[in-house]
């Protein structure tokens, strides 16, 4: 799941277990859409984070343009049963 936002400022992530980080876009400087991975790979100043799921070429998209405010990692049963839904099953955070 992801929230838009007014373009600009900072990207939020939480996770599962309720933790919550963010970034700022300012310091986003490569994306890339891997579907081989099912995955979206950030590359911030500093920072590396990776964010695995389905249907998210939607998401990627809004990453690009600056629209999403927030991404959420969520366990299967928190989507139900719509195939077309982005889910976000797992989302890495790492510093490099």
């Amino acid at each position: 799941m992801f929230q838009l936002k007014e373009r600009g400022g900072r990207l939020g992530l939480i996770f599962a277990d309720g933790r919550r980080k963010s970034l700022p876009y300012l310091q986003l400087i490569e994306t890339e859409y891997n579907p081989d991975m099912a995955a979206i790979i950030l590359d911030f100043v500093g920072h590396r984070v990776t964010v695995y799921g389905r249907n998210i070429v939607r998401l990627y998209e809004g990453i690009e343009d600056e629209d999403v405010g927030e991404i959420v990692e969520r366990h299967i049963n928190d989507v139900g049963l719509d195939e077309s839904a982005v889910y976000i099953g797992r989302i890495t955070f790492e510093r490099i």
